[in-house]
């Protein structure tokens, strides 16, 4: 009994030491002479071999835009949690091995095998740009963040990833789509697909803010469950008609190239029609009780910019915008399409819209600018002296026409703790 124990002991000490055990930095072990000479700096002592501590010690391996062909020898690296392997020459990768690895970045390559089999702690998967048609997922239930566009995608089963926010999954081979596990996700992209078919099932996404859809060929798009959708992007598909009823919070849609003739109710109160020509908004049974008087508008090209006034309930454009934004009147809380301020495009033409917030910019002499757009959180109270927390999403309009508050320094006006925003130009 005791030989038995000590022979389980000798065992498993041989396991654990075989996972980080010394490894020469040699060509049999890194045949990739730009992956050898990388690794070089975890080589901490210089005497050319990668001791168990120096290996256990590397959390991040970076070898993005290296031209590097081959990352044999990544497999040592059993504690690293994030790999840059972006913009190179990989047709393979087998992180198998690396157990720990949280975020993997491996895109522009020609990658047309990837092993994650056992990153069962992957959080972000970043592999777009590639030659993927297979990608298998089974374990890794914590991914958080999954971007695949751009390669030969088949299928994708994500019924068992359902921790997903993020998901890109656009210009892949895919015929159909089934999401209605994934009720975390708040951001998909899942446009230039094959869907005509099989369709697009988003059932159960009430956290879903974005929706890019446009050329899938979808046939129909329910969205009865997708009570937080921001922004709506569903153009050239095949549909004929589309129930935003329960949209509420839309501040973007795009349908242009559809054949859409009839829709459902907003919120209760007015409905959209585009039937190529126009678009429209109609009188309901309990407009008389809604304190509406006027709704600006108008194309993303520009052209035939409308003061929608509401007569007998009733008001259209003289053809067809790509994205059309709204503007209401104070008062009004069922209608939440939201926009800008503006009733000519040369103002309009200026507007961004982010998760952040809604900017107008001002052009002068060829140069359009953006002020005092905040990237961050005041660093004040509980976030003075952190890293910059990101924003809470927004759909407040903002005129970005002048800077932000300086940070605090002696001898300079407009001063603030809250001083965290940015200044974009931009020449037409």
């Amino acid at each position: 009994m005791m030989k038995k124990f000590f022979a389980l002991t000798f065992i498993y000490v041989m396991l654990v030491s075989a996972s980080y055990a010394s490894v020469e930095i040699s060509a049999l072990n890194f045949p990739d002479e730009i992956f050898r000479n990388s690794i070089k700096q975890f080589d901490l002592n210089n005497d050319g071999i990668l001791s168990d501590s120096e290996l256990a010690a590397v959390n991040t391996v970076n070898v993005a835009n290296t031209g590097v062909k081959s990352l044999q020898g990544i497999e040592y690296f059993t504690s690293m949690k994030t790999l840059y392997a972006d913009g190179n020459n990989l047709e393979a990768l087998d992180v198998s091995k690396n157990i720990n690895l949280e975020t993997l970045f491996c895109t522009d390559n020609s990658i047309s095998s990837l092993n994650i089999t056992d990153c069962d702690k992957l959080k972000g998967l970043y592999c777009y740009d590639n030659k993927l048609e297979a990608l298998d997922l089974t374990g890794k239930t914590g991914l958080i963040s999954l971007d695949c566009q751009v390669n030969n995608l088949k299928n994708l089963d994500l019924t068992k990833n359902t921790a997903l926010e993020f998901l890109d999954v656009s210009s892949n081979d895919l015929t159909g789509l089934n999401l209605a596990n994934n009720s975390a996700l708040k951001y998909l992209y899942a446009h230039d697909l094959n869907l005509s078919d099989n369709g697009l099932n988003i059932l159960g996404q009430k956290n879903l803010t974005r929706l890019w859809c446009w050329n899938d060929g979808l046939k129909s798009l329910n969205l009865g469950d997708n009570v937080n959708l921001h922004s709506l992007r569903a153009e050239n598909n095949l549909l004929t008609d589309i129930d935003l009823s329960k949209q509420s919070e839309l501040a973007e849609l795009a349908l242009k190239g559809n054949n859409i003739t009839s829709s459902g109710i907003i919120k209760g109160m007015a409905s959209f029609t585009q039937d190529g020509n126009s678009v429209t908004f109609k009188d309901v049974a309990d407009y008389a009780n809604i304190p509406i008087n006027s709704i600006k508008g108008y194309a993303s090209d520009g052209t035939n910019i409308n003061l929608l006034s509401f007569t007998n309930g009733t008001a259209a454009f003289a053809s067809a915008p790509d994205v059309v934004r709204y503007e209401y009147n104070t008062g009004i809380e069922a209608l939440k399409l939201k926009t800008v301020s503006s009733t000519s495009y040369e103002d309009m033409k200026n507007v961004i819209i982010t998760d952040n917030g809604i900017f107008a910019g001002v052009t002068e002499d060829g140069v359009t600018s953006w002020k005092g757009i905040p990237y961050a959180k005041a660093p004040v109270g509980e976030l003075r002296w952190k890293a910059p927390v990101s924003p809470d999403e927004s759909f407040e309009y903002l005129a970005a026409n002048k800077f932000g508050p300086a940070p605090m320094q002696y001898d300079s006006e407009n001063m603030s703790e809250d001083c965290l925003y940015l200044n974009v130009w931009s020449s037409e």
